[in-house]
């Protein structure tokens, strides 16, 4: 029943018995499933919705282009675009008891207001726009409010409250910088202090971080990873029931991995690994995302689906909300789908056409995971999650991405990669 629920809420029209003995068949729309839950949700009170992720679209496709209308990539990018721009109007019409908030950059929202009908400009209230960093005690406070709660929890009393970061450092802030960029920087001399074993204080914006005089003995952890390596039941996480859980270790071994990455200046690399949309499953088990902070928050967006199900509808179900949930289905720009299976699809007519629609014309591709991979990063898991301190050090002696696992192959598709 949960699949059949699921397929309804997506949109998708259901014409076999056991759907009709529930009502959940007939002719069906994302627009009336979208207008039946507002209304529903407004029967207990007021609903805030808010539309967010919008200048991702608008600087991959150069929408804020004035010139370019004619290009296909651009006529098919302006027909998204009108298709978010009449669902943002339709829920202003037609929600009962909601408000939408709009949050993106002011280029996006010049575009959307260039690129709408003349009457979407008048449906919403601009508010203020926020400023860049103007006080130089402002980056003081943003780190200390940072550090304040880690010490605390470690029990641990500091020279000075943003200690490693002296007065120098914040006197030294480039103007203009975001919090965003204060911070990463911040992050930086803390991998560098990582890397040395010794913690220094930092003095200075353009200062290095400490030197690294030999490296750690990492020989306990190889040898507790050789006995993680060796305990985990790959039988269980392979089969179509350990999608999930084989899914959550996928998701925090990319979080590891994103460890390794050293940072780069207006470049920022995420992961998403929380897909909860139902009880049921997850639309996808994993999204890394590289965004350029300098290009209008342009991603480039690797997303993966482990997709072991062997019943032709759960299949469907599934595979049909990784394509949504990745934007493979939109053809969107700068989007890849990896799709984790070691058998054949089901058999089936709606099946071999979904996988030919999937493949074909959305981009998505069908990969394998071996036992050695999930050995793998089941057992690097493990070893994060022992408490450490030494294990962070891992990431600098024997980088997962110079090792052969489905994490490093797949991180890979980003452009450009990973550099090293």
């Amino acid at each position: 029943m949960s699949e059949r629920a699921y397929s309804f809420l997506q949109g998708i029209e259901q014409i076999d018995d056991e759907s009709k003995k529930i009502y959940l068949s007939g002719p069906n729309s994302a627009k009336r499933v979208a207008t039946d839950l507002a209304w529903f949700l407004s029967l207990s009170g007021p609903t805030l919705l808010a539309f967010d992720q919008l200048d991702p679209f608008v600087a991959q496709n150069n929408l804020a282009d004035p010139e370019d209308t004619t290009s296909l990539r651009m006529k098919e990018a302006l027909h998204v675009l009108f298709d978010v721009v009449n669902g943002m109007m339709a829920v202003r019409g037609e929600f009962a008891k909601t408000l939408m908030i709009i949050t993106c950059l002011e280029s996006s929202w010049n575009a959307l207001q260039k690129r709408a009908v003349d009457s979407f400009k008048h449906r919403f209230e601009e508010i203020e726009l926020l400023d860049l960093i103007r006080d130089p005690g402002t980056p003081q406070g943003l780190v200390e409010g940072r550090l304040t709660e880690c010490y605390r929890r470690a029990n641990f009393t500091p020279t000075y409250p943003a200690w490693p970061f002296a007065r120098g450092f914040f006197k030294s802030l480039p103007p203009g910088l975001t919090p965003r960029e204060i911070l990463n920087r911040c992050d930086s001399h803390r991998l560098a202090c990582v890397r040395a074993g010794k913690v220094t204080e930092l003095g200075n914006y353009s200062d290095f971080g400490p030197a690294i005089n030999g490296g750690p003995d990492l020989s306990e952890l190889d040898r507790r990873f050789s006995q993680e390596f060796a305990a985990v039941d790959t039988r269980r996480l392979l089969d179509q029931d350990g999608e999930d859980q084989l899914g959550d270790i996928l998701g925090e071994a990319a979080r590891l991995f994103r460890l390794e990455v050293p940072p780069q200046p207006n470049i920022d690399l995420a992961v998403d690994a929380d897909f909860h949309e139902t009880r049921q499953f997850e639309s996808l088990h994993l999204r890394m995302r590289r965004i350029f902070r300098v290009e209008g928050d342009r991603e480039e967006h690797v997303c993966v689906r482990i997709l072991q199900k062997t019943n032709a509808r759960a299949f469907q179900v599934r595979l049909s909300a990784a394509l949504t949930t990745s934007g493979m289905s939109e053809k969107l720009d700068g989007r890849r789908l990896f799709l984790l299976r070691n058998a054949p699809p089901p058999s089936g007519a709606e099946t071999v056409k979904l996988v030919k629609r999937a493949i074909e014309e959305c981009g998505a591709e069908f990969l394998p995971i071996t036992a050695h991979d999930v050995q793998t990063l089941a057992a690097v898991v493990a070893l994060s999650k022992c408490g450490d301190s030494q294990f962070e050090n891992l990431a600098f002696e024997e980088p997962a991405a110079q090792q052969d696992n489905v994490v490093a192959r797949i991180s890979t598709h980003l452009a450009g990669g990973f550099a090293y």
